[in-house]
């Protein structure tokens, strides 16, 4: 399933998360709007949304389905994973960092530096490890299972600030499921929702308004505000898309976005100038998308 819409709002999402890790907007207080957390949690949103349109609208077998994730998946993270294992001590990971993260843990077990950005990967992975034979599983009832998870995570969230819950809650699966669930959401409900005039600039407001809000108050009810806004923001994207989101240029930045993703990590903890690092990045993400992920997905998706 292909929205040339959505490859251009996961290059906005990748270029949050790059700026916010290559520190390429030095501007006093900044640091307070979580953009690059922000960028992710987009991320996750699109992912609940289409992963659930495949499985609505295909009749394959969960079979099927998995062997097209393992292609579209895991060769360029192998990949990237040698990579690591083989510059070894000069990034900052350590061996007992790739067990954890090779078997998708990285939300639960703190790695290095270079792997760090797995965490999220690992939330993805888990998703995918659930949700399609949930929803073959539930029918009727999936819906109440995405409101379910809307609920519960942050009860999570504010457990573990509280320290009622020992995983950390701006990783752990079950703390950030939340956002992925509000993506389900949208695919199983897209017919019954009235598009709503502005809602692309609602995530925004709403992210500015959580900079300053106390943490707990953040986790236990601002960010499932973030997540639905962003869910009525790529609701009105995708009915109505700008210009700049059907960009050829934009839409191959989106397209490189998962190995972009993987391979900006390791140049985060060097010193090099911060073009330096989106360089090196943008040619370790080229290299990996032609010569692995794309030969060895077809170039499918999502």
């Amino acid at each position: 399933m292909r929205i040339p819409s959505l490859d251009g709002l996961r290059a906005l999402s990748i270029s949050l998360v790059l700026f916010w890790h290559f520190n390429t907007v030095p501007i006093p207080g900044l640091w307070r709007i979580d953009y690059g957390n922000f960028g992710v949690r987009v991320f996750f949103v699109i992912s609940g949304f289409l992963i659930t349109s495949v499985l609505l609208n295909e009749e394959s077998s969960l079979k099927v389905f998995y062997i097209r994730r393992f292609a579209r998946i895991m060769p360029a993270y192998w990949v990237y994973l040698a990579a690591i294992a083989l510059l070894i001590p000069a990034v900052k990971a350590q061996y007992k960092d790739l067990l954890p993260t090779f078997f998708y843990l990285s939300d639960y077990v703190p790695v290095g530096f270079a792997v760090g950005a797995t965490w999220s990967l690992a939330v993805e992975e888990q998703f995918y490890l659930l949700w399609p034979s949930a929803m073959r599983l539930a029918h009727a009832k999936v819906v109440w299972a995405c409101v379910a998870a809307v609920l519960l995570a942050p009860l999570f969230r504010v457990a573990s600030d509280l320290g009622g819950w020992p995983t950390n809650p701006r990783y752990a699966f079950e703390s950030v499921c939340d956002a992925l669930a509000s993506g389900c959401l949208l695919a199983l409900l897209r017919e019954r929702i009235k598009p709503i005039p502005y809602a692309v600039a609602l995530p925004f407001i709403v992210l500015g308004v959580l900079a300053f809000t106390p943490k707990l108050v953040r986790d236990a009810i601002g960010i499932t505000v973030l997540n639905l806004s962003i869910v009525l923001a790529m609701d009105a994207l995708i009915r109505k898309p700008p210009w700049v989101l059907n960009n050829a240029a934009i839409i191959w930045v989106g397209t490189l976005s998962y190995s972009l993703y993987l391979w900006q990590q390791p140049f985060v903890g060097t010193s090099l100038p911060a073009w330096l690092k989106l360089a090196g990045a943008l040619a370790c993400a080229y290299a990996s998308y032609y010569l692995v992920e794309r030969p060895a997905s077809g170039g499918s998706t999502p």
